[in-house]
């Protein structure tokens, strides 16, 4: 596959205008830290080079001659972040639309706050509200839907990478319970796009949650005999996420609980609590808060701290 020009020039850093001239006048960009989308190619050019630099995104490239999935992975504040380029060219190959997804949500909100504060004098902040009940952004009006009716075969050794936690769940039956989980509470999707190749599956989805849209990019790396082993979701807009989050959260589990082994989860849980009241004499009130905090880590990027002996 030909590499895509806009890898070519964000990997090698070409000049302002080189880049803006691979972008049509009127490009779109659908950012995973926004709730609006941003219009017209200067601003677009200045919010992607922008976050190029912020990110220092390295890219894989997936796609055909009309649409382009670059996969890569950055750095934000010590923290590892995943996300999903796509980009949708027009009948003369330059770069029409940009759609950006990523995760970790906690990781996600340090990339957010970083960009807000490169780019607050040219971005109102209504950019980054919900407005009630928008529609504007979905993507179904520029990508037509497809059919998906291969189902998600799991191999025994999956991991799931999920876009709401900073904690992976392994093994198929944990990730299998966990994704049924999060699909009672999305609903319905409508898939916009699949690229196959031997080893891997990525799918474009889009779902209307609570009311707004969002979208999602499912990357499957795949066995010899197809299984998925790896199964990662990359969601975007940012302030819907966390409506997600949230409802994730109102289950009062964490994300081992979400798998299903509630009773031997609760019994470790209880253990652990028991022990630690008996031997640093903690009072009742104080374990509850600080059970909350021990459930809240797999919602929470946790920052490096030294242990003293």
């Amino acid at each position: 596959m030909t590499i895509h020009p806009f890898k070519a020039a964000v990997e090698n850093g070409v000049s302002a205008d080189k880049f803006a001239s691979l972008f049509t006048p009127d490009v779109t960009l659908r950012t995973p830290m926004l709730a609006k989308i941003i219009g017209g190619r200067d601003l677009v050019v200045r919010v992607i080079s922008t976050a190029a630099r912020i990110g220092k995104p390295y890219y894989t490239q997936v796609g055909d001659s009309h649409r382009t999935i670059l996969l890569w992975t950055g750095m934000v504040d010590g923290y590892k972040l995943q996300a999903a380029t796509m980009l949708v060219n027009d009948a003369v190959g330059l770069i029409r639309h940009v759609i950006v997804l990523m995760r970790p949500w906690p990781v996600v909100t340090h990339f957010r706050e970083a960009m807000h504060r490169e780019l607050s004098s040219i971005l109102p902040d209504n950019y980054r509200q919900l407005d009630p009940q928008s529609t504007e952004d979905r993507l179904e009006e520029i990508i037509p839907a497809v059919s998906q009716d291969s189902p998600e075969k799991f191999a025994s050794n999956v991991t799931f990478h999920s876009p709401i936690l900073t904690k992976s769940v392994s093994g198929r039956e944990q990730v299998s319970e966990a994704i049924e989980c999060v699909h009672k509470i999305l609903g319905s999707c409508i898939f916009l796009l699949r690229f196959v190749t031997p080893m891997q599956s990525i799918d474009l989805w889009e779902v209307t949650f609570q009311g707004y849209p969002m979208q999602g990019f499912i990357v499957n790396q795949l066995d010899s005999d197809g299984a998925i082993t790896d199964h990662t979701v990359i969601l975007r807009p940012w302030p819907v996420v966390p409506l997600l989050r949230d409802a994730v959260k109102a289950l009062q589990i964490s994300f081992l609980l979400i798998t299903g082994h509630c009773q031997s989860i609760h019994k470790m849980f209880h253990h652990f609590r028991v022990t630690i009241l008996n031997r640093f004499k903690i009072s009742k009130r104080d374990s509850t808060d600080g059970s909350r905090r021990v459930q809240a880590m797999v919602f929470e990027e946790q920052p490096h701290r030294k242990r003293h002996l």
